[in-house]
């Protein structure tokens, strides 16, 4: 079973660089992939092109004050299909 679901909203620290904040869109055999919000522009997704790998070790839940239904438009608005 997996650690984490598509839509848990996830603080990433991978300790090398400023923790980055998100949400998982999919478990696979070659990592966790989310995407992470912009610094610049709030509720706004960094990169819309596709979601990064991260490694799973770096990845905790984090309850952010985005709520989930924006984080479920986002999953919709980007093809992804439960």
């Amino acid at each position: 079973m997996d650690k984490f679901k598509r839509g848990d909203q996830i603080k990433y620290d991978p300790g090398h660089c400023e923790p980055e904040y998100g949400f998982v869109t999919e478990n696979s055999k070659f990592g966790t992939f989310c995407r992470f919000w912009s610094n610049f522009q709030a509720g706004q997704l960094r990169t819309i092109a596709n979601s990064e790998s991260c490694n799973v070790r770096d990845i905790k839940k984090y309850g952010s004050d985005i709520p989930q239904v924006i984080i479920n438009a986002w999953l919709k608005h980007l093809g992804y299909e439960d």
